[in-house]
């Protein structure tokens, strides 16, 4: 683990962001971008790992005030500080910090350009991507369509892209760059209810679906999944087939060897063609679907335990635990109420590894809703109660030798379990609690303002 050392740069009231070189050394920089290429590249590839690491050692030894670059050094050191197994006060002020001063740099830079560049399109790549574990959706919405706006202004010709003329000199790779910003902005529009910004680039810039996805290498398993995701546009409308063939295709993959990331997506994916399904004319599940949705459910749960076991703040990693027992507690069935336990403790599990007010709220909301389900099936159970003490009284009478004793007797009550015992005043009874607003409820790892750059971390 490397050594939590305060932040070195200069006083706030100097300047209006600090440069790489003030505040971070070259020790530190290097170290967050090993943990960047070994946590976020994997999955996100599209920085080129030897290049970036010979600019940090070339920024090191440069002097001066803020390089165009520094914005990319700064995204990647944000991210590599946030996905250290560190997760104290300290490295907590340490990631905002990089991300406020990445921002920084990012401001500077697009109002010193006229055209859009490669290296701003990155940029906002590695802020969209960190803000997706700190930050509510509409940040980062936000910024995936600043993103989008910027490639769809780029004066670039979009079929030379891979030509050697054309990335000579560039620390990403121009079209897995391009194909990245697509896919983030179309997921989280598909979050949002909204639609992704279009591009003229958009079919030339999406890698086409893998034939093979058991043996797929993580990249190529996210543009499996991208494909499918295309279904869940909020201008398309699936019929049953549509999203039954969705899940089928998400349990094609093979999840021992998905990345734990892709898990996550993949799971909440899943959940979201639920959701469709639910919102639909047909809104029973059948008991094949049922049953990929539950293995895709637990494929997700243990990937999530296991990324909190590591302090890996993925996003998804509380959305995951969250929106699966929720969907167990809608289906309503003995089959569903059984996973709900181990939903419950991995959601657990994260909120101990990873604590967070967001984390901690939705836990509390999560044991409400449980115990909001339960109060609901005790006041059935007291209807059966009642109906069970008639049939006794009337069995009893009928086995009476005189009729005058045979009149039936008003039904008793069953025993009534106190509503504060699960605090469920404020959340109503189960069949009037709006239960629609949970498959969409986002639960950011974080929850930071990042929108004041500041120069150091005290």
């Amino acid at each position: 683990m490397m050594q939590s050392a305060p932040l070195l740069g200069p006083s706030a009231d100097n300047d209006a962001s600090a440069t790489l070189t003030s505040a971070l050394s070259l020790d530190h920089m290097q170290q967050f971008a090993s943990t960047y290429f070994e946590s976020v590249h994997p999955v996100y590839s599209f920085m080129r790992p030897t290049l970036v690491h010979d600019m940090i050692t070339a920024r090191s030894s440069s002097t001066g005030g803020p390089q165009p670059r520094d914005a990319i050094l700064f995204g990647i050191a944000a991210l590599g500080a946030l996905f250290s197994d560190d997760v104290d006060a300290t490295q907590e002020k340490r990631h905002m910090a990089l991300a406020r001063n990445a921002q920084a740099c990012l401001d500077a830079e697009i109002s010193r350009i006229s055209t859009p560049s490669f290296d701003l399109i990155s940029a906002l790549v590695l802020k969209t991507l960190y803000l997706r574990s700190t930050a509510r959706t509409y940040a980062t919405w936000i910024t995936s369509c600043t993103t989008m706006h910027s490639v769809a202004m780029m004066e670039t010709d979009i079929e030379d892209l891979d030509s050697v003329a054309k990335c000579r000199g560039l620390f990403c790779e121009p079209r897995r760059t391009l194909w990245i910003a697509r896919l983030l902005n179309t997921w989280i529009a598909n979050q949002c209810g909204q639609s992704p910004i279009k591009t003229a680039f958009d079919t030339l810039i999406v890698p086409p679906t893998p034939s093979d996805p058991v043996s797929a290498t993580p990249e190529e398993q996210m543009i499996y999944l991208y494909h499918i995701s295309e279904e869940l546009s909020p201008d398309n409308h699936p019929t049953y087939g549509e999203i039954e063939l969705g899940i089928i295709k998400l349990a094609a993959l093979n999840s021992q060897q998905c990345h734990d990331a892709v898990l996550l997506s993949r799971t909440i994916m899943a959940l979201s063609f639920h959701r469709v399904l639910r919102s639909s004319e047909t809104a029973d599940i059948d008991r094949q679907t049922f049953a990929r949705l539950v293995e895709i459910g637990l494929d997700g749960l243990q990937a999530a335990k296991r990324l909190a076991q590591q302090q890996k703040p993925w996003w998804h990693l509380a959305n995951v635990p969250f929106q699966f027992l929720c969907a167990m507690l809608v289906i309503d069935t003995a089959s569903s109420f059984a996973q709900i336990p181990t939903a419950l403790q991995v959601f657990e599990d994260v909120a101990r590894a990873i604590p967070s007010s967001t984390i901690t709220e939705a836990l509390k909301l999560a044991t409400k809703l449980i115990g909001l389900s339960k109060l609901q099936k005790t006041e059935q159970l007291q209807y059966l109660d009642q109906c069970s003490e008639s049939l006794h009284q009337h069995t009893f009478r009928s086995e009476a030798t005189s009729d005058e004793d045979a009149q039936i007797q008003p039904p008793v009550a069953g025993l009534s379990v106190p509503r504060e015992i699960f605090n469920m005043e404020e959340l109503g009874g189960f069949s009037s609690f709006d239960w629609s607003f949970l498959p969409n409820m986002d639960i950011p790892i974080f929850d930071y303002d990042i929108s004041n750059p500041i120069i150091e971390s005290q």
